[in-house]
Parts: C-alpha cells; sequence; structure tokens
C-alpha cells in the first residue's frame, strides 16, 4: 500500500502524557485545517505506561497515528517519527502543551515563503515566555550558555537553541547521520544543518506553563553538562 504524501507532517515525541496529547493532537489538527495545510500528525510513542497512545489511536482519523519507538530518548522519538514521516515539512513539537500547536502555520508559512530556508526555529526569548514555565537556571543560566556555545563554535545566530518547537525540509534532514539519542538532539540538528551551510531562521514563539502534576523529563544537570560535552566534542573531536 503506497503511503498518502503530505505537505507537512507534525511530529510530536510523547511519553506518558495522557493529560495533554490529545489537546495537543486537537489543536494541530485544527491549525492545519483552519489553513487549508495538507497534514498529518505523527504521535512518535516512546513507550508510554499510561492512556497516551489510545487517547490518540481514539481520534480514528487517517492523518493521525502512533509509531511506537522502543529504543529510549528524546532524541530516539525524534528520529522515529521523523523517519515515518510522508510530508514534505516536518514540524517537532512536544506533548506537554507548552508549545501552541495552533501557531503551526507560522512556521510552515515562512518556510515555504523562501526555499532557500531549511529550518525554521522558534524562540522563546523573542516571543513570550509565561511566568513559571521556564526554571531560573534555564532562562539565566542553561540555555543561554548552551545557544552561546553553538552560536561562537558554528556560526549560527540565534537565540534560543533549546526550543522544542521547529520546522524543517524533510529532504534536509535526510541528508545527515544523526548519532544523538537523547536531549542532546535539538543542540545536534542545529549543529549538522549549519555544518552543511543549510539556513536557519527563528520567529518568536510562547512557552506556556507545564500541566500541574506532570513531571518533567529533563534533568537540568545531568542533561545541560551531556549537552555541553556533546557540543564541545561536535567541534573539536570530529
Amino acid at each position: 500500500m503506497l503511503a498518502i504524501e503530505y505537505d507537512l507532517t507534525v511530529v510530536i515525541p510523547c511519553l506518558n502524557e495522557e493529560t495533554t496529547i490529545g489537546l495537543c493532537v486537537q489543536k494541530a489538527l485544527d491549525c492545519v485545517r483552519n489553513h487549508n495545510i495538507n497534514a498529518e500528525i505523527v504521535v512518535s510513542d516512546n513507550g508510554s505506561s499510561d492512556k497516551s497512545v489510545q487517547i490518540v489511536e481514539d481520534f480514528n482519523l487517517p492523518n493521525v497515528r502512533v509509531v511506537h519507538c522502543c529504543e529510549k530518548g528524546y532524541g530516539n522519538a525524534l528520529k522515529a517519527g521523523f523517519l515515518s514521516a510522508n510530508g514534505k515539512y516536518i514540524l517537532m513539537g512536544d506533548a506537554d502543551d507548552t508549545y501552541d500547536m495552533s501557531k503551526i502555520h507560522e512556521f510552515y508559512e515562512k518556510v515555504v515563503s523562501d526555499e532557500n530556508i531549511s529550518m525554521v526555529i522558534g524562540s522563546r526569548f523573542r516571543g513570550k515566555i509565561e511566568k513559571g514555565a521556564m526554571p531560573f537556571l534555564h532562562k539565566y543560566l542553561g540555555n543561554p550558555v548552551i545557544t552561546m556555545l553553538i552560536n561562537v563554535l558554528f556560526g549560527v545566530g540565534i537565540t534560543d537553541s533549546q526550543c522544542g518547537m521547529r520546522l524543517f525540509k524533510k529532504s534536509d534532514f535526510e541528508k545527515i547521520n544523526f548519532t544523538s539519542e537523547g536531549m542532546e538532539f535539538a543542540s545536534d540538528i542545529i549543529i549538522e544543518f549549519a555544518k552543511n551551510n543549510m539556513k536557519i531562521v527563528e520567529i518568536p514563539t510562547t512557552l506556556s506553563k507545564d500541566k500541574a502534576g506532570r513531571k518533567p523529563h529533563l534533568r537540568t544537570f545531568p542533561d545541560g553538562y551531556r549537552v555541553i560535552r556533546f557540543i564541545l566534542k561536535k567541534r573539536f573531536f570530529e
């Protein structure tokens, strides 16, 4: 059976997000319908033990599906979703409803307006960060330091390297062999696009506060150290 081709695939990595995954999928569906974008929604499940998968499957729509990623890690989940995508463009966004899926069209319209653009990445620092949405250390130390390193070492020139909402051409993604598996993948994809002279632009975006009762997947110090070590390795040891 031949896969249906889409203009856009929205990939949502998911691990035990039953509180918000349905809302994210619905917002994405409403956005692409309202803006006449031929799109599919792919939820890349990373081994959820709650009702996340069932909630997505209950949509029972041909352009909403689940792919299962058995290899643990944020990067692994995203790559599994990207590899299964049938869209010319791919947008990634988290399943916790901290990024606004009703704004997908802004990313899509930006990239289709200029064929030279390979990636559109959201910037929470140019947009809005709701009170309590980003921990103090992430906002004033972790993210700025990581972004500065990427800018200086790879000549990128962005303000928010860790934003989890971004859109890129699938054909460009397929040119690169990504090896990162965890949270460092957010930096890896920017670095590799930059090394391959692919144009990256930013648009303002909003970060909303996490829903009450949700345990964050990001571990501030272990993941921060892992990302910085990864960036230095990519620059000086590859």
